[in-house]
């Protein structure tokens, strides 16, 4: 994608409004992207920056156990100031930062590689999704409330084929093919959608007991133990070094206790966490029966 791309998409369509939604790229970066490419904006994974003078310092993560971190660092990040933009998260931020593309009368249309399949949810919430250039498709099969419209397969090679990676020779190996509902009725029998049905009703199943065992007093327990942490990186960070020592060792205590109630919660949804793999899984055979590669 180059900026004269863009730029043509515009000509003919006028009315139009490109953003970038990244992951593992952080806001720096991203933004510079979008200068060089001329888009309209973007959603990006976010770190905590501090300032020293003009020097820009990352703060480390506080949750990240001493065993990983090694040394104590000058700063640390606040809980909740890290943007992890990724899975899930890429549309609910997009919604946030952007919900004049969720208005009605908008069109929307996402293009990813959907890589290791992170991206599988835009179809519950865009018109038009195009998994491209990709060895993870979209699932054929979307919840009766989804907005969308059509789902795409594309392999798109540079015209320049010294451009082409050899590890990705798959490229432009994909057969043609449109399926509609008739079609993908006749592909998967009714054996294969009972069994997507019933996981699905295990699912639901499995999030309501799950949400019962998460009572008011866990969600206290949560509530304090952030409460706690935010006030003991707020003194760590502006604390003298010496005083540094005395609040780090609070930290770690902190951190410990927060990842055992992490611990427990998630011990709650971890049934649901299974079926829910099951159902991705699922998809995934969906997706790959009907994207066919020669």
């Amino acid at each position: 994608m180059t900026r004269e791309v863009i730029d043509e998409i515009r000509r003919v369509r006028t009315n139009i409004k490109s953003i970038i939604l990244s992951s593992a790229s952080t806001g720096p970066t991203v933004a510079h992207a979008a200068r060089v490419l001329g888009v309209d904006g973007f959603v990006a994974s976010d770190l905590d920056l501090r300032y020293r003078d003009e020097e820009e310092i990352y703060a480390a993560p506080v949750e990240l156990s001493p065993w990983f971190r090694g040394r104590r660092p000058e700063f640390y990040s606040r809980p909740g100031a890290v943007t992890h933009n990724a899975a899930e998260n890429k549309v609910r931020l997009l919604r946030m930062v952007h919900p004049e593309l969720f208005a009605e009368g908008a069109v929307t249309l996402g293009i990813t590689d959907n890589n290791y399949g992170e991206d599988k949810t835009w179809a519950e919430h865009l018109h038009h999704v195009i998994s491209l250039n990709t060895r993870h498709p979209f699932s054929p099969f979307i919840s009766p409330n989804s907005p969308c419209m059509s789902i795409q397969t594309v392999d798109a090679t540079p015209v320049d084929k010294k451009f082409v990676d050899r590890k990705h020779d798959w490229v432009g190996t994909l057969r043609a093919g449109e399926f509609d509902a008739g079609r993908l009725h006749g592909k998967f029998d009714t054996g294969k959608m009972k069994a997507l049905e019933c996981l699905m009703s295990e699912l639901r199943t499995a999030r309501s007991q799950a949400s019962r065992c998460v009572d008011g007093s866990l969600r206290t327990r949560v509530a304090t133990a952030m409460s706690r942490l935010t006030d003991a990186v707020e003194r760590y960070n502006h604390a003298s070094a010496a005083q540094k020592k005395k609040i780090g060792s609070e930290l770690e205590a902190l951190t410990r206790n927060a990842r055992k109630i992490q611990s427990r919660i998630r011990m709650t949804g971890r049934e649901a966490a299974r079926i829910q793999h099951e159902i991705a899984l699922w998809h995934a055979r969906a997706a790959n029966a009907v994207a066919l590669r020669s």
